[in-house]
């Protein structure tokens, strides 16, 4: 399942290739090597959402099985940008997990993350060396509520 998060955090490479040069792995890396076999560019798999291929290489199994394990797609074009073809991505997801998030009403989570938040920002002022009056008073009233939500 796609997020608005996969479309801030995750890359699209364009890779124009010259005569000799293929793309390979290693370590989860997608690697344009050049024809001395010399790497010219590399990128975490993690992070790739798509990659585009301009002109004539080489692409090695790795590549696709890794396309298809990280879910991003690769895209081949001509030199003229013309889709000569396409490995579609398959946006998959875990169903049982998301019935059970979907289908979650209680409020243990959200009482949870509001808590740490609250004890976040206190030790954050309590970091502070030099502390005035309102700023006191203030750590007083985040241990109140952190006392609110678990006491």
């Amino acid at each position: 399942m796609l997020s608005t998060q996969d479309f801030r955090h995750r890359q699209i490479i364009f890779v124009f290739t010259m005569r000799g040069e293929y793309i390979g792995f290693r370590n989860d890396n997608i690697i344009v090597f050049d024809k001395d076999k010399m790497v010219k560019f590399q990128t975490s798999s993690y992070l790739l959402f798509a990659l585009f291929i301009v002109g004539s290489t080489k692409v090695t199994s790795g590549v696709l099985e890794r396309a298809r394990r990280f879910g991003y797609s690769i895209v081949f074009l001509t030199t003229n940008f013309r889709v000569y073809s396409i490995m579609n991505a398959q946006a998959e997801g875990n169903t049982l997990l998301r019935r059970k998030q979907y289908s979650y009403t209680g409020v243990s989570i959200g009482s949870r993350i509001v808590s740490n938040k609250i004890m976040n920002q206190r030790e954050a002022l309590t970091m502070i060396r030099r502390k005035d009056d309102k700023m006191k008073e203030a750590i007083g009233q985040l241990d109140v509520k952190v006392n609110d939500f678990f006491p």
